[in-house]
């Protein structure tokens, strides 16, 4: 993304996230310690501007926290419920992948229909190690829907500049 699409324009927001599916969980309280697995959304902060998330505690986390690669995580209603009884998960610390996150805020559980705000729990993806390498899928926010051939544009402007520079490479972006 930072190499060939950042420079586009049209979109009112652009997003990166990715589905980490059944990463294991284990929390810890006075009382017991259980691992589950759970759905993980790994995401950047426009995350939370580009979804429509009802917060029942808390906020997300910012573009400060996520520059800084901070381990804070939202979960969902039924994930504070199901890890936490009806003790408030707000401040408390899940363990990610044998890595503390602190629970900085609790939303109203998501529908698997809406596939990109649907998880479990969300995370910075600076806060998880060789991110750099990963796949994102790139969410783009259109101010209106006549943006759509402009920004459609702008990707395939941005794939001929690589296919023009690199001759061992062809970039083929699937979308939007």
């Amino acid at each position: 993304y930072k190499s060939h699409l950042s420079d586009i324009k049209r979109p009112e927001i652009v997003s990166l996230q990715q589905d980490a599916w059944n990463k294991t969980i284990v929390t810890t309280n006075e009382n017991k310690m259980e691992r589950t697995a759970m759905n993980l959304k790994i995401t950047d902060a426009n995350f939370w501007r580009m979804m429509q998330f009802s917060f029942i505690e808390g906020n997300s986390y910012s573009e400060e926290d996520f520059k800084s690669g901070i381990k804070k995580a939202v979960i969902t209603e039924k994930t504070a419920k199901k890890l936490y009884g009806n003790e408030n998960a707000l401040g408390k610390t899940i363990n990610l992948d044998f890595k503390p996150y602190k629970i900085v805020g609790i939303v109203k559980d998501v529908s698997p229909i809406f596939q990109f705000a649907h998880s479990e729990i969300y995370v910075p993806y600076t806060s998880r190690g060789g991110y750099e390498q990963d796949a994102f899928q790139i969410l783009l926010l259109a101010k209106d829907k006549s943006d759509f051939n402009t920004i459609s544009e702008e990707i395939r402007a941005a794939e001929r500049k690589f296919n023009a520079i690199d001759t061992k490479w062809n970039l083929t972006l699937l979308g939007p």
